[in-house]
């Protein structure tokens, strides 16, 4: 099988060298040309060049990457330049496209010798150059290369590639351009220790009121409100015209108001002379001011007074139990009304966690299930309160946190929740999204140069939020934070298989 894998790659090299210089190619990395990898604060390079000879041309297909989401540039210019120590210069420009993100820059060095070479790349979001390292020329008939990588301030960026070609997992620009694909410096950083519970998001206490019918009526036209409705305090929310009540006769109705207003009109004069109190008057009135409406709505006189149903407090509608038209009677529920600020989270910690807690917290972080997480502030947390017993059922200690600002999770929604606790864990912390699943291993892939790529098996310190502290990666590193069950993918592939790309 070895021989057979040997005999291919000859094949291929043949091929490759077999064609014209202007004429598309496989590259394969040989020996005698050279690579590349540079990062800026907008452009990534990746240039594959040729040997550096004096007065002869070499090409460097250049692959420009946007770091702003990692697409390939698709117009704009790029030039190679070169610069000696006493401040002499060359450029090598190229601003046709060989294809999107790949330029073939056209180089012909005149002298000999060692320049420091960076990359200009213009585009219609601004131009920026970046350095690249140290390459040297060759004289007549002995090709240069690449002897050197530029310091990177972010971190320490590439290694040479032969310093390590075996351990190098290949994943093509084409690959990571047609895939959701990422990188970023790992760095140092902070975490807060924490501890975890499921939890559910709910109305605080106080929040919520039930706005009933005050009498038997009929919800008028004009009556419009639906659930999520923004009301204000005071706000008109539903009017009602009485209705006589079904339980009694018209005759009856009529009796009774006729009555109430004898008796208040008796009343009435009763205290003219002091014989009764303010008390018993205002009674009375109340009582025909009740009567009168509904017997004018049951014989159907016009003008009966409608009754309004009002906002206690600004919030929002949660629910509507009514239609314009709709018949209901004294009690019936109308609308339920929710202040959606402040909100409570009932998070459920085991009695060791719990504990924790009560020493004081540095704030929230609520995960929801294909959501980015949550994160409040500790000055927007306060601890409400803490079950008095056990669960015996969960084994849990109820624990209710009031957030004290507006978040973007609904109330009745079940979360993950994460308390942040006062201590502080330090560490190479790097997006929980780079780290991936592999066999149960934590496995987190580094860029080592623009096409080639090394796993690093790692443990988790803590998480908080969508961050992750992790041990066994150093700072400084370009590391894959989206795409890595791709390249993972791509390792499974790679045993025994030759792979190139075209220019």
């Amino acid at each position: 099988m070895k021989s057979i894998l040997w005999m291919l790659w000859c094949l291929v090299l043949a091929g490759c060298a077999g064609k014209e210089p202007e004429a598309d190619h496989g590259h394969d990395h040989e020996e005698e040309g050279w690579a590349i990898t540079a990062w800026g604060d907008q452009f990534e390079i990746f240039a594959e060049c040729e040997p550096l000879e004096v007065g002869h041309s070499a090409h460097a297909f250049t692959h420009v990457t946007r770091l702003s989401d990692f697409s390939p540039l698709r117009a704009g210019a790029v030039s190679v330049i070169f610069r000696r120590p006493d401040g002499g210069s060359a450029f090598f420009r190229q601003v046709e496209l060989a294809r999107d993100g790949i330029f073939r820059v056209q180089m012909r060095p005149t002298e000999a010798g060692e320049f420091s070479v960076s990359f200009l790349v213009e585009s219609t979001n601004g131009n920026e150059e970046i350095p690249a390292g140290t390459v040297r020329v060759g004289g007549a008939g002995s090709g240069g290369g690449l002897i050197g990588l530029a310091a990177l301030a972010a971190g320490e960026g590439p290694q040479l590639e032969a310093a390590s070609r075996e351990a190098a997992i290949s994943f093509l620009k084409e690959q990571q351009w047609r895939t959701a694909f990422a990188t970023a410096w790992s760095r140092q950083g902070a975490l807060r220790t924490s501890v975890r519970g499921p939890g559910t998001v709910r109305i605080a206490a106080g929040s919520e009121a039930i706005l009933s019918a005050p009498l038997d009526g009929v919800v008028d036209a004009g009556s419009a409100i639906h659930a999520g409705l923004v009301v204000n305090r005071g706000q008109v929310l539903a009017r009602l015209s009485p209705r006589a009540t079904s339980s009694r006769m018209l005759q009856e109705l009529e009796a009774e108001a006729k009555a109430a207003e004898a008796r208040l009109e008796r009343l009435e004069k009763l205290h003219e002379s002091q014989a009764v109190s303010l008390a018993e008057v205002e009674a009375a009135r109340a009582r025909v001011a009740s009567l009168n409406p509904q017997l004018d709505a049951a014989l159907g006189r016009r003008g009966a007074k409608s009754v309004e149903v009002a906002a206690p407090f600004s919030g929002q509608v949660a629910e509507v139990r009514i239609t314009p038209g709709q018949a209901v009677s004294a009690g019936e529920m109308l609308v339920r009304l929710v202040r959606t600020e402040p909100v409570w989270v009932e998070i459920r910690l085991t009695p060791g966690d719990a504990l924790r807690v009560q020493e004081g917290t540095a704030g929230l972080s609520l995960n929801v299930s294909g959501a980015a997480p949550v994160l409040i502030e500790a000055a927007d947390v306060r601890l409400v309160a803490q079950a008095p017993e056990v669960d015996a059922g969960t084994g849990t200690v109820s624990t209710i946190f009031e957030i004290r600002r507006a978040i973007p999770v609904r109330a009745g929604t079940v979360v993950e929740a994460e308390v942040l606790l006062a201590e502080e864990i330090r560490g190479v912390v790097v997006p929980a999204a780079s780290l991936i699943d592999d066999g149960g291993v934590h496995v987190i892939y580094t860029q080592a140069s623009g096409e080639a790529f090394r796993r690093h098996e790692v443990t988790v310190g803590g998480h908080q939020g969508d961050q992750a502290l992790v041990n066994g990666l150093s700072e400084g590193l370009r590391i894959v934070t989206q795409g890595g069950a791709a390249i993972r993918r791509a390792t499974l592939m790679q045993s025994g298989s030759i792979e190139g790309h075209v220019h």
